[in-house]
């Protein structure tokens, strides 16, 4: 196992054991005291916000031509197609 890998199972199971013991404290299956019900709430919140960040950072929501064929060939027209004859010989319209 990888450096990675071993460190996402670790953040993982840190999550999961945070999620379980202050879901448990939530509905008073288990004892905690006020003030670290709310360390561990806390906790459980700004983890879930980190993993929605972190989600939504590695995704492509509009992906671009290239990304979509997987085509990395360079483009020659200002309309951004790989590869366009349409627009060889014609100048990007004023804005």
């Amino acid at each position: 196992m990888d450096k990675e890998s071993a460190l996402f199972y670790v953040v993982l199971i840190l999550f999961a054991i945070t999620g379980i013991v202050t879901i448990l404290g939530l509905v008073q299956k288990v004892m905690i005291e006020k003030k670290y019900l709310n360390a561990l709430f806390s906790a459980l919140i700004l983890e879930l916000i980190a993993a929605v960040l972190y989600l939504f950072s590695n995704t492509e929501f509009f992906p671009t031509p290239n990304s979509l064929t997987g085509n990395r060939t360079s483009t020659n027209c200002w309309c951004s197609v790989p590869n366009c004859r349409r627009h060889s010989g014609i100048s990007r319209p004023a804005n």
